[in-house]
């Protein structure tokens, strides 16, 4: 299968989105690509994440480097009888439930838990794309099969297949990756639309809508085409970001 543009009409829609297919290697496959129309609304989401912690009173001291020790806390804090029945109605409630509400029952105290939020990891950023396709010749429907076909294909992974010795029958035992695809935006063909890069992404869903808003049907030499395709996909990238990665355009 060729390179796929639709749609041919590229002096009108100068702005492409360029989807290109990629090994593990981060080589292109050739003849495995597809440009379309930019589309309105496109949006870039960073995401990490941070978990709660809650450190209690002898963790917020060490957390603060006040202690070397589990046990460790300033020798002004410890003289002050307030804080010191703090620090055992929190040693208490580590304890056990019963056992910390004894504590605090004899403290007249509650222990403050200390929160913290602690960085926990970075999220993989997912993108989405829609477009609606109208063919305005039976080249352009044809190239609307390809392209739902194409992507459609490498949604899914080739099977690992086993042939049993015995039977001589052949089950499937596992998957290889799908290949992933290089995103890139265009206009005017040639990159240079100051825009985020995209590091090369897997198609994790795809959806293709027939007819929507008609029931009329494109009529070619070949057969009946629908006359509008609509189709919505999207991609996880396969490495997480850093700062690094912002600096080199990410």
């Amino acid at each position: 299968m060729a390179e796929i543009t639709f749609p041919e009409d590229i002096e009108t829609y100068k702005g492409q989105v360029r989807f290109t297919l990629v090994d593990n290697e981060d080589q292109v496959i050739t003849g495995r690509q597809v440009n379309l129309f930019l589309p309105t609304g496109l949006q870039y989401s960073d995401k990490v994440e941070y978990e709660n912690a809650d450190l209690g009173g002898v963790g917020a001291v060490m957390a603060g480097g006040a202690g070397n020790t589990m046990g460790g806390a300033p020798s002004e804090a410890m003289g002050s009888e307030d804080v010191r029945k703090s620090i055992m109605a929190s040693i208490a409630s580590k304890l056990g439930d019963t056992t910390g509400q004894i504590g605090r029952a004899r403290t007249k105290t509650a222990p403050n838990p200390n929160t913290r939020a602690l960085f926990k990891q970075v999220h993989l950023r997912s993108f989405s794309f829609q477009f609606k396709l109208i063919p305005t010749t039976e080249t352009e429907a044809n190239k609307i099969t390809n392209i739902v076909k194409l992507f459609r294909t490498e949604l899914y992974p080739d099977e690992i297949p086993y042939t049993v010795p015995v039977t001589g029958s052949i089950i499937s035992v596992g998957y290889n990756f799908p290949n992933r695809f290089k995103i890139e935006q265009f206009y005017d063909n040639r990159l240079n639309i100051h825009a985020q890069k995209i590091k090369p992404a897997y198609l994790d869903s795809f959806t293709t809508n027939y007819n929507t808003t008609t029931q009329a049907y494109f009529q070619g030499e070949n057969g009946a085409y629908f006359s509008e395709v609509d189709i919505a996909m999207t991609f996880t990238e396969s490495k997480t970001l850093s700062r690094i990665s912002i600096g080199e355009g990410f």
